[in-house]
């Protein structure tokens, strides 16, 4: 297997979230498929014909953790059909997302409650 050539590790998660552009009031259902310390790739639940990169005035969205309301600042990366590379840049959110990751390395999930439990 090859190894990754990033500056934070990448884990495979599946969290369910939405996305809304700076400036704009439309929320998009997606799901994190993959996250890091430093970003994360989408996957967008609509098609991504409801908006494309060249119409936005700047790269910021923010990408909100549906199960707690959780809201991650972000800048868009990269754009392949579903798929979305989101970098972060709020240092508020950091410890969350190391919770995140950790529970993932653990195969853990995060209950409706908002709890952890082990992967049923």
């Amino acid at each position: 297997m090859k190894a990754q050539a990033r500056r934070h590790p990448r884990h495979d998660v599946h969290i369910d979230a939405e996305i809304l552009f700076d400036g704009d009031t439309r929320r998009i259902g997606a799901t994190i498929r993959d996250l890091s310390e430093g970003g994360a790739r989408l996957e967008l639940d609509a098609d991504c014909a409801l908006w494309t990169r060249a119409e936005r005035a700047d790269n910021r969205l923010y990408v909100i953790e549906a199960r707690c309301g959780i809201v991650y600042e972000c800048d868009l990366r990269w754009m392949r059909y579903r798929d979305l590379g989101v970098s972060f840049t709020d240092f508020a959110t950091r410890p969350r997302r190391r919770e995140l990751i950790s529970l993932a390395s653990r195969g853990l999930k995060q209950n409706p409650a908002g709890s952890l439990t082990d992967k049923v």
